[in-house]
């Protein structure tokens, strides 16, 4: 953060941006200059989730630089919330839930998405165990690919889940359990 042996901290975000668009004006890529865009942040995220960017980085146009964390930008991420409907589960020790397989109505059909890992806490993974045992079947409803070591159950149940995309391959991208009925 320095230029020609003068620090630039202190600068404001937007003089610290139109020196750096300068500095690199000739440069191409695979280096990219983001230009400076003024909109309502509820606007800037909805636009940005729509064409499938991971999220907005809004900072404070005068705002001097600062490492780390702080109060003068913030990250929105884009998420997808859907519900699912549980079909198997991985097993932790003393009664608990590792994770839940997961699937999805395609048409008339559940489809297998993955399974999410996280977001509950040890008495929701409790109580998810003494639900799904109760449930138990000896194979999945759906084909699961590469038959992962799970325990399987009916379809009854469902999960509440918050993820960013869903892959190529048909699976939950960094899924998280939001809750549960």
């Amino acid at each position: 953060m320095h230029l020609d042996g003068f620090d630039i901290r202190a600068a404001p975000l937007i003089d610290r941006k139109r020196v750096l668009a300068e500095l690199i004006r000739d440069v191409g890529q695979p280096i990219l200059y983001s230009d400076h865009i003024e909109e309502k942040g509820e606007v800037m995220h909805e636009h940005a989730c729509k064409i499938g960017l991971e999220g907005v980085v809004s900072k404070r146009m005068d705002a001097p630089y600062r490492s780390g964390r702080g109060e003068s930008w913030i990250k929105v991420k884009c998420v997808k919330r859907e519900t699912f409907t549980v079909i198997g589960y991985t097993a932790e020790g003393n009664g608990l839930v590792a994770s839940l397989h997961l699937t999805r109505m395609e048409g008339r059909e559940l489809t297998y998405v993955g399974k999410v890992g996280t977001g509950w806490s040890m008495k929701q993974s409790a109580n998810l165990r003494r639900r799904l045992d109760a449930i138990k079947v000896g194979r999945p409803p759906v084909v699961v690919p590469g038959r992962p070591k799970a325990m399987w159950v009916q379809p009854r149940i469902k999960a509440d889940v918050e993820y960013r995309e869903i892959t190529s391959a048909g699976l939950l991208r960094h899924a998280v359990w939001k809750g549960g009925a």
